[in-house]
C-alpha cells in the first residue's frame, strides 16, 4: 500500500490535520490558476488566543514550465512535535479561482521528494493538498486564512451520497480522493462557498507588512 508522503510534511509543519483528506489529482489547472504578486513575502502564523507562533512561510514565485500562471514555492519553518530544531520544507503551492473563492493547492516539491529517497518514493503518491484562503479585510492584503475540508464534513455527505466525490478508503481508514480535476472543480464551485465544509485551521499574517492603503493588483479569473 502506497503511503501519503505529502501529508506526513503538512502535518508536521501544522499546514493540515492528520485527518485531511488528500486529493490523488491537483484542483489547478491552467486555466483557473492565478499569480498575485500580493502572496510573496514570509508569514508567520497567528493564533487567536496565543499570538505570534514560530512557524514561518516563505512564499516565492515559481515560473509556470507550461507557459500557465506562475506557482508559488513555500518553504514551511517549523518545529516538528518531538521538540528538535526548527526544521525546514518545500511545498508547491498553485493560487486557485473560481469565480469569487480563491484556494491553495499543495503539492510536494520535487527536492522534498528526492530527500527522501528513491525506494520511499516508490511506495508513495503524489498528492495533494486544497486549503479555501479567505482574507478577513479585503482590503488588508497582510493577512490571510486557509481552511480546509473537513473531515467530518465530508464523511457525511459521502454517506448521504457515496458518489458525490470519487474516493477510496486507505488503511486505517484513511481517505484518498480519487475525482478527477474537473470532478474536484466542480465540487469546489460546489461547496466551496458552503462555511460548514471546512474547518477552520491556520491564519498567516505577513512578517513585513505592506505600508496602510497598498493594493497589489490581482489577476483576474479566466473564462
Amino acid at each position: 500500500m502506497r503511503r501519503v508522503l505529502l501529508g506526513t510534511f503538512l502535518v508536521l509543519a501544522g499546514l493540515v490535520q492528520a485527518c485531511s483528506a488528500p486529493f490523488l489529482h491537483p484542483l489547478a489547472t491552467d486555466r483557473n490558476t492565478v499569480y498575485e504578486a500580493s502572496m510573496i513575502g514570509t508569514w508567520k502564523e497567528v493564533d487567536p488566543d496565543d499570538g505570534a507562533k514560530e512557524n514561518r512561510y516563505t512564499v516565492t514565485r515559481a515560473e509556470s514550465p507550461g507557459g500557465g500562471a506562475d506557482r508559488y514555492v513555500v518553504e514551511v519553518r517549523y518545529r516538528p512535535g518531538d521538540g528538535r530544531e526548527l526544521a525546514t520544507a518545500r511545498i508547491d503551492a498553485a493560487h486557485v479561482r473560481l469565480g469569487p473563492l480563491e484556494f491553495l493547492d499543495f503539492s510536494l516539491s520535487e527536492s522534498e521528494r528526492e530527500k527522501v529517497g528513491d525506494v520511499a518514493r516508490m511506495f508513495s503518491l503524489p498528492v495533494h493538498y486544497v486549503m479555501r484562503l479567505d482574507r478577513p479585510n479585503p482590503e488588508d492584503q497582510d493577512i490571510i486564512r486557509l481552511s480546509e475540508l473537513s473531515g467530518t464534513w465530508l464523511d457525511e455527505q459521502l454517506r448521504k451520497d457515496d458518489g458525490i466525490l470519487r474516493h477510496e478508503h486507505l488503511d486505517q481508514d484513511k481517505l484518498l480522493i480519487t475525482a478527477s480535476t474537473d470532478e474536484i472543480e466542480a465540487f469546489f464551485r460546489k461547496y466551496g462557498a458552503t462555511d460548514e465544509a471546512y474547518s477552520e485551521f491556520l491564519t498567516l499574517m505577513r512578517d513585513n507588512p505592506n505600508p496602510p492603503g497598498r493594493i497589489v493588483p490581482t489577476t483576474p479569473d479566466r473564462p
